[in-house]
């Protein structure tokens, strides 16, 4: 079911993915990336910005990862972010160069007046 079929907000995952959507971004096959081979676009089930140690981080979240690697990439805990809008661009830059190969956003951020 999607967001607009249950009236939620789109998760940070689903708002990522649809912008590289319609930016025409995602390739037809795994690109190649600076990570090793389990963690592909296929795998993907979460991005997520969380609270945590004073400060922010992010996190890709995997599916069906070999034993002795870990399920989840970020920001590292022990160095968050004082804003998360700064632990989301760090963690959307993860999922584009899995998704994509690169990490270039398929948006432009902009702050907020006042």
């Amino acid at each position: 079911m999607s967001t607009s079929e249950t009236g939620s907000s789109p998760s940070l995952l689903e708002i990522v993915m649809r912008a590289l959507e319609a930016t025409g971004r995602i390739p037809t096959t795994q690109p190649e990336t600076g990570f090793p081979d389990a963690f592909t676009a296929d795998r993907v089930t979460d991005f997520y910005v969380e609270e945590l140690n004073g400060g922010w981080v992010s996190t890709v979240r995997f599916r069906d990862i070999p034993d002795g690697l870990p399920n989840a990439l970020g920001s590292p805990d022990i160095m968050p972010y004082r804003e998360p809008r700064d632990a989301f661009l760090h963690g959307a830059g993860i999922l584009c160069e899995i998704v994509t190969g690169s990490r270039a956003l398929p948006f432009t951020m902009v702050r907020a007046p006042g």
